[in-house]
């Protein structure tokens, strides 16, 4: 997975289950996949930065809510459950363990399959592997069609244009606003 911002997007409309999204490279040898997978991470990313509250007006980032409104939304999406397996399958899930379960694994005596485990918050946890492949699987059934529209390249020489996605269920849409923009690191997963 990128650490580096690979594209800037910005939400330009949201129409019953579409959304245009203008998505611009910023990053240099990259193209915009057209995909369900990298289109379903745009939503997945805007409703992570809802949910954990990271919504800032500044450094290229614009939102037409603020953070505790970002946080309501996730926190009543009526689509939160498929956004948190969503993102458990791309990077691993947290789940709450015990000490003694937190031992166990210490000392090397589980053969429970985890990514990593630790204490943190006041609480022992384990995380589960990331499942790339049901991520792509499940994107698929999810995003109806994706097109990429209005292509063309910016002044420094770098692919943009308007990803138009349709979803299977507009409540997928519950938390995309009209003129929200980020810099990204969402990535074509296949």
């Amino acid at each position: 997975m990128p650490s580096t911002d690979i594209f800037h997007i910005e939400i330009q409309k949201v129409e019953g289950k579409t959304v245009t999204a203008h998505v611009k490279v910023i990053y240099q040898n990259q193209v915009i996949p057209v995909k369900p997978n990298f289109a379903f991470q745009i939503l997945l990313e805007l409703f992570q930065k809802c949910s954990k509250g990271y919504i800032w007006n500044s450094f290229g980032e614009n939102y037409e809510f603020d953070s505790n409104e970002g946080k309501k939304m996730a926190e009543t999406h009526p689509m939160k459950e498929t956004y948190e397996r969503m993102n458990g399958f791309i990077y691993g899930r947290r789940i709450n363990i015990t000490k003694e379960e937190y031992q166990l694994i210490k000392s090397g005596q589980s053969n429970e399959r985890i990514s990593t485990y630790g204490f943190s918050e006041s609480q022992y946890y384990k995380m589960s592997p990331s499942n790339e492949q049901s991520y792509i699987d499940e994107a698929q059934e999810l995003i109806e069609s994706v097109t990429l529209e209005n292509a063309s390249w910016t002044k420094s020489g770098y692919p943009e244009g308007d990803l138009v996605l349709t979803v299977s269920d507009s409540n997928l849409l519950h938390h995309v606003r009209t003129g929200s923009s980020w810099p990204s690191t969402i990535y074509d997963m296949n």
